[in-house]
Order: C-alpha cells, then structure tokens, then sequence
C-alpha cells in the first residue's frame, strides 16, 4: 500500500514538473488583412517566411522553429505555398488570414487562406 502512495505521489510530483517547465503556447489565434510585407529568407529559424498585415504584427512560417517551439515547424514545401499565396494576395490587393500560434513570444503560422 505504501508503494502505491509513494509511486502515485512521485508521479503526481513529476507530471507538475513537467507542465511547469513547458514553454507556453497559446492556441491558433487568427488575424486578417491585406499583406503589407512578405520576406523569405533563412536565419536563426532556418527556412523562414515572415509575414506582415496592416498593423505591423509579424507572423513567421519556419523550418526549425527552436527548444519548446517544435510543434510550430513547417516543412519547406509548405512555406513555398505559403510564399506563393500571400505574394498573390499582395499582388492582387487582395487579403488574406494567418491563423498563428504564440510561442515565447514569436507569432508562428499554423496555417493561411486567401480571402476573396
């Protein structure tokens, strides 16, 4: 019985350690508008797309998004498709929505759509 209580304590201890020590994250947010800037390069993410709408917040689609951020990597392919979107939307003035994720600080795109 003792064991019992020692091993679901021990447990109990290691799981709030484990969620206490998690980078946050915020759920997908959204935001929408026309595109005001759109840069593709590679830094301290790897791949990186950044986007920005009306308003100045930036939004970045990368390959390597760093520690406690992993969940927010894309693959090149998407960031490609992505670059190509949001470039059409610019071009044909038109707007789209970012649907982002927070991670320690960082706007990271989980996912675009062209608006009509």
């Amino acid at each position: 019985m003792f064991k019992n209580k020692a091993i679901k304590s021990l447990m109990t201890v290691t799981t709030a350690l484990a969620l206490g020590t998690m980078s946050t994250s915020a759920l997908a947010a959204q935001a929408q508008g026309g595109v005001s800037v759109i840069e593709y390069g590679v830094g301290g993410f790897g791949s990186t797309l950044l986007i920005q709408l009306p308003g100045g917040a930036n939004y970045y689609a990368v390959t390597s998004a760093g520690t406690g951020c992993t969940a927010n990597n894309q693959t090149i392919d998407t960031i490609k498709a992505w670059t190509s979107m949001t470039q059409s939307a610019l071009l044909a003035g038109k707007q789209v929505r970012v649907y982002f994720s927070t991670c320690n600080g960082t706007n990271f795109v989980v996912g675009i759509d062209l608006l009509a």
